[in-house]
């Protein structure tokens, strides 16, 4: 299109010219708009485009009347009814620390520790699963339609695949066998650490996981990686029923992407060497990718047994393949018996009650010290809760939101998809050769007269006699039916005019797919492989490129025809399609050459595998023809002493166990120190727009056996120390020096187990500006003009130090190094949320 402009240009006046410029330049820059991401201070604001909608895949004719294959994308409509996102504004609670996450029935669901393995250990493990992830179409639903970069390695069963050998390795396990031992110091720290925290239900998946595919002796048979994705909810289906997954970040620079459970409107902010154990078949989703200088990446692994490589049909493999091939004679199969049945079925579990004081229960119970202060908060939770003028709204009665403006909002792609969207739009290797090498050869070509592939004699020796007999038949065949067409085309076109005209039919089309098979058969036999498409991309393009150059010698330096008539160019589309099987022109051959190439390609497998050369002496051994019971025993020790880390069984040694059900405790809840500001006075006129979101500070109740100290926490000797310690709307409306010192003498106030409990409104709504509809941005604008009303009515000036992460970095600071998580008062026009910090 933009030669076809350049010439229309030359033959227009100047000024129409011009105009014509100025037009396509203005469409270009309005597309460039609505396909790249805002860029304000090099960071990716959060407004982006609708995915294109591509409905199935087709083959489309362009004005030239050629043919081109539509990659086929599942529509966003149909993956987010089926799988929907939930952004950070879902939730109630964002778990920071240490926690057990629990229903209203109080039964677990998670167990979330932070800090688990030392860096080492999953920088040791990011060498190797670092590799796994690839384009995956098989979850697409779950990334909003596009195929995101996933992979599984370990063991894995294959059921309803089209694999012929199930119940077996992955073939990534089996092609990185010498480097598999890398992953086993953060397998050994998963395994320990769900056996110390869970021991009920580590027990009943180590009974039932059959040995051959234990990773590492450890409960768990496979591991899925993901890169940079952010996952919509879903359930993990074939996980073990009676145990629990777990996740771990082993690299990233990242912010949000947080792991939620949607139901339960708890997200846990999941960090790079943290652990967190979960029931995997719970609903569970990832929260939108938040704004990070640079480019954002997360790698994340997920253990878990597949609960059908323990049923019967594998059992039987097993015991097959080792009656076949003893390789592992200390390796023991077990029984089916062992084995729980798994109904595979979601776990729709009652949602717990979530407010603050539920929140930092679950918290506590991850830290048994804090557990008697969590009790007692628990044990007089209505009294708390007016104490901290808590008020849970309805998000659907609150919210000014249109909510199909909100849904056609939710369809623009976050950062993950962008990102996703320029990774695609690289070199992806779709057959033949890259046209970057094609210059970089022709002149190669014009100066050389032979290669490798000339050389009958070395030829032999390293495929045998019998496929190079069939090589040289091919060829000489195809070389013919070029100096036919080439002798056609001079009757008509001088040398320099002459144009192959290489139809998708005829004997020129079939003789040049022959030479290709043979082609193909000598590339699996120098790999070992059963098939072209078990090697990497890279090597594959290798072999062809250097394919192609030898016939345009031949055709150059033999018969004399010029590089302009059988092209490089020409040669690549050729490859291309012929990587993809033929499938584009099969309906151009005859039945009768069908069955003929049939008989043929039968027949160059054989000779191949016959073993006539030098790589045909080395036994095949491909993962798609493995059915050999060669499952590792991996009983190498893993030396820790030399490896400079400490030992899982020592790290985890004084783990307290997390129940399954909730158990009941000491309350130890003594004295209360509660300073508040509450709502400063401001006119009518902002009362009521802010309507029933204000509301005057209530009365200070009274705890039996508590003392309730009212005031500004100041520190006199002789003076006690309180348990819980309450700000209560205090840095919003108080100067930024003076928000400081209430924090400084509230962290010198507190026992040592003590809970500071701060409740704030945020300046500034940054759950909001992701959305980018009209009326989202008339929300915001409204959210951001009461907050400062508020502080401007109480004659203070809005600080920093409100926001919940700038707080939480300046708490820090002051000794309170552990943050509970923040809990979020969804529907409130003032942004108001709640954070709980401890010394210990």
């Amino acid at each position: 299109k933009a030669t076809v402009s350049v010439l229309y240009w030359s033959t227009m006046s100047s000024k129409q010219g011009k105009k014509a410029k100025e037009e396509l330049e203005r469409r270009k820059e309005a597309k460039r708009q609505r396909t790249l991401p805002e860029v304000v201070d090099g960071e990716l604001l959060k407004s982006f485009e609708p995915p294109p909608k591509v409905q199935k895949t087709e083959n489309k004719e362009s004005k030239a009347g050629t043919k081109r294959t539509v990659r086929s994308y599942i529509p966003w409509e149909e993956a987010t009814t089926k799988h929907p996102y939930y952004d950070k504004l879902h939730y109630k609670a964002v778990i920071t620390s240490d926690h057990h996450i629990r229903d209203a029935d109080g039964n677990l669901l998670a167990v979330f520790i932070k800090n688990a393995v030392p860096d080492k250990v999953c920088s040791t493990a990011k060498e190797i699963l670092s590799k796994v992830p690839k384009s995956s179409d098989l979850r697409s639903f779950t990334n909003g339609g596009r195929p995101p970069q996933s992979g599984i390695s370990g063991y894995y069963d294959y059921a309803g695949t089209p694999q012929i050998y199930k119940c077996r390795k992955t073939s990534f396990t089996h092609d990185h066998f010498k480097d598999w031992v890398k992953c086993f110091p953060l397998v050994e720290y998963a395994n320990e650490f769900y056996k110390k925290a869970l021991p009920g239900k580590w027990k009943l998946q180590n009974k039932a996981i059959p040995d051959p595919v234990r990773i590492r002796k450890s409960v768990f048979s496979t591991m899925t990686v993901n890169r940079d994705f952010r996952t919509a909810a879903h359930t993990d289906c074939g996980d073990f029923d009676h145990g629990f997954g777990l996740i771990t970040v082993i690299d990233g620079h990242y912010n949000g992407v947080m792991l939620g459970l949607p139901e339960a409107r708890v997200c846990v902010d999941l960090r790079p060497g943290d652990f967190l154990l979960f029931d995997t078949h719970c609903q569970h989703a990832n929260t939108e990718v938040e704004p990070i200088k640079g480019n954002w990446n997360r790698l994340t692994c997920v253990l878990y047994y597949r609960f059908r490589l323990g049923e019967a049909t594998c059992m039987d493999l097993y015991q097959d393949r080792k009656k076949r091939n003893d390789a592992n004679k200390k390796q023991k199969i077990g029984t089916v018996d062992d084995s729980l049945e798994s109904v595979n079925e979601r776990n729709r579990y009652n949602p717990p009650k979530m407010d603050v004081v539920s929140m930092i229960l679950g918290w506590a119970e991850a830290r048994p010290n804090m557990l008697p202060i969590a009790t007692g908060l628990a044990e007089n939770s209505e009294s708390i809760l007016s104490i901290l003028e808590f008020k849970d709204y309805d998000p659907k009665q609150c919210d000014v939101r249109d909510e199909k403006e909100y849904e056609e909002a939710r369809e623009y792609f976050d950062i993950a998809a962008i990102k996703m969207k320029a990774r695609e739009s690289g070199h992806k290797y779709s057959g033949g050769f890259s046209l970057q090498m094609i210059q970089s050869l022709e002149e190669e070509v014009q100066k050389k007269k032979d290669d490798g592939l000339c050389d009958l004699l070395v030829l032999r020796k390293v495929f045998g006699e019998d496929l190079i007999v069939e090589w040289v038949a091919v060829k000489q065949n195809w070389l013919d039916q070029i100096d036919k067409a080439w002798k056609v085309t001079r009757k008509t076109k001088t040398r320099a005019e002459a144009r192959l005209c290489w139809n998708n039919s005829g004997l020129l089309q079939e003789a040049f797919t022959n030479l290709c098979d043979v082609s193909a058969a000598m590339f699996e036999a120098k790999n070992g492989v059963e098939s072209m498409s078990d090697c990497p991309s890279s090597d594959r393009e290798s072999w062809w490129l250097g394919f192609a150059v030898h016939l345009i010698r031949v055709c150059l330096h033999e018969l004399n025809i010029p590089l302009t008539y059988v092209t490089l160019q020409k040669l690549n589309v050729k490859l291309k399609d012929y990587e993809f099987g033929g499938t584009r022109y099969s309906k151009d051959y005859s039945e009768e050459y069908i069955k003929e190439r049939k008989a043929r390609v039968d027949k160059l497998k054989a000779l191949r595998d016959k073993g006539e050369g030098i790589y045909g002496k080395a036994k095949l051994s491909t993962w798609a023809s493995n059915d050999m019971f060669d499952y590792q025993t991996e009983d190498a020790a893993v030396n820790y002493k030399e490896l400079g880390l400490p030992d899982p069984r020592v790290v985890y040694a004084n783990f307290t166990p997390a129940t399954e059900k909730r158990k009941k405790s000491k309350a130890d809840l003594s004295s209360v120190l509660v300073w508040r500001r509450g709502v400063p006075a401001m006119s009518n006129k902002l009362s009521r727009r802010l309507k029933h979101q204000l509301r005057p500070s209530a009365d200070i109740p009274e705890i039996e056996g508590v003392d309730i100290t009212v005031g500004r926490p100041t520190k006199s000797e002789g003076e006690q120390a309180y348990n819980v310690i309450c700000l209560v709307d205090v840095l919003s409306t108080v100067k930024k020096d003076e928000a400081r010192r209430e924090i400084e003498q509230a962290a010198a106030m507190l026992t040592a187990n003590g809970i500071l409990i701060v409740k704030e409104c945020s300046p500034t709504p940054v759950d909001y500006t992701r959305l980018t509809s009209e009326s989202l941005k008339k929300r915001k604008e409204f959210v951001l003009e009461n907050c400062t009303a508020v502080n401007k009515a109480a004659g203070y000036e809005v600080t920093d130090l409100c926001e919940p992460k700038t707080l939480i970095d300046y708490a820090a600071g002051c000794g309170l190094t552990n943050c509970c998580g923040i809990y979020q008062v969804l529907g409130s026009c003032l942004n108001e949320y709640y954070v709980t910090f401890s010394q210990a």
